[in-house]
């Protein structure tokens, strides 16, 4: 169970070199009017509830102590490993009993991103203008996290960290 408890922070930064008009042809016409602009996203993980399968059907799952994430630190992914949550911390809750596993515990890592587009507007005589844009998406290469296996009774499959956003885009 995913629960949308996220804090954001977006911010759009739009940067103009300045258009040259005083200087050369190459300066003017090459560099100047180029605008870089930029949209950052910092967001929190969203929350997860571990569940298990019973034999009664599908709830939450029975904490059995120690640290819920694989390496300790749910802020820490050395490597990229792929096993976020520790499996001998949870299993199925007893048979006619709700577990103890608690609602939204366990948070997904971070998602940071940066979009930034390059633009330069070229005058084609005194009516037309031509705009050149280049784009890149997830420019700061971070792979951000899109879903974990949160079913306690899922085997193998358990507590991996098992989709994310794409990787850098240019256009």
């Amino acid at each position: 169970t995913n629960i949308d408890r996220k804090h954001a922070f977006i911010s759009t930064v739009v940067w103009a070199l300045p258009t040259f008009s005083s200087h050369n042809a190459f300066l003017r016409e090459g560099l100047g009017g180029i605008q870089i602009s930029a949209v950052v996203r910092v967001q929190s993980g969203p929350f997860y509830t571990v569940t298990g399968n019973t034999s009664t059907g599908s709830r939450r799952a029975q904490y059995l102590g120690g640290s819920q994430y694989a390496k300790g630190n749910r802020f820490v992914l050395s490597g990229h490993q792929a096993q976020y949550l520790n499996p001998a911390a949870f299993s199925a809750a007893p048979n006619g009993a709700f577990g103890s596993a608690g609602v939204g515990s366990v948070v997904l890592p971070s998602l940071q991103q940066a979009d930034t587009t390059l633009s330069k507007i070229f005058g084609i005589g005194e009516h037309v203008n031509f705009k050149l844009n280049a784009d890149v998406f997830n420019v700061l290469n971070h792979t951000n996290y899109s879903s974990l296996n949160t079913t306690a009774t899922a085997g193998a499959a358990f507590g991996r960290l098992n989709g994310a956003y794409p990787n850098p885009q240019i256009q």
